[in-house]
């Protein structure tokens, strides 16, 4: 049967290489097209004959309110000590959810995704709260829909724990990096 309702706000996680970072207020950007090539056919002299070339995808922005948790920011800081190399390049996931916060409708797959830009909006007096937001560059997307409900994945009380753990481990190994 369809879905009727479509998910509500807040209503999303993004995993990195399998694990949940964290609930994000905004993913955008999710899209791709396909470059047109404009080819001459001998003997049609009326109009060219246009060809789908190369897909392209749009970069992803995520954004959430700044945590301390270091995690988009020391994956950012990597990219720059180790350069354009596959080790920075992640797989993502952003995982729809049902407005019970635990059921996944569906998700998202990003593949090869490494942040071009991480920044934390303006700080001013007027703020109520500071959002992080970075932007992924990446070579493909595709979505998931989920088998009847959760899809086997798990709970995402779980999966949170998990993914404090490896943030974590995450930050003891940049350290140790950093020594």
């Amino acid at each position: 049967m369809a879905r009727i309702t479509p998910p509500g706000a807040f209503r999303f996680n993004v995993e990195i290489d399998g694990l949940v970072v964290a609930h994000f207020q905004g993913v955008s950007g999710m899209s791709s097209e396909h470059e047109v090539v404009a080819h001459v056919e001998g003997g049609r002299n009326h109009a060219t004959v246009k060809l789908p070339g190369q897909r392209q995808y749009g970069e992803i922005t995520l954004k959430r309110g700044y945590t301390f948790g270091h995690t988009l920011q020391d994956w950012a800081d990597l990219v720059s000590r180790l350069g354009n190399g596959r080790s920075v390049r992640k797989s993502l996931s952003v995982i729809m959810l049902d407005n019970d916060c635990r059921t996944e409708l569906g998700r998202y797959q990003i593949e090869g995704a490494w942040p071009r830009k991480w920044e934390v909006a303006e700080l001013t007096g007027e703020s109520q709260i500071a959002v992080e937001s970075v932007e992924l560059a990446h070579e493909g997307l595709r979505f998931e829909p989920s088998g009847g409900g959760g899809g086997g994945r798990g709970d995402v009380a779980q999966r949170a724990a998990a993914a404090a753990r490896a943030a974590r481990a995450v930050r003891r190994a940049s350290e140790a990096v950093r020594a």
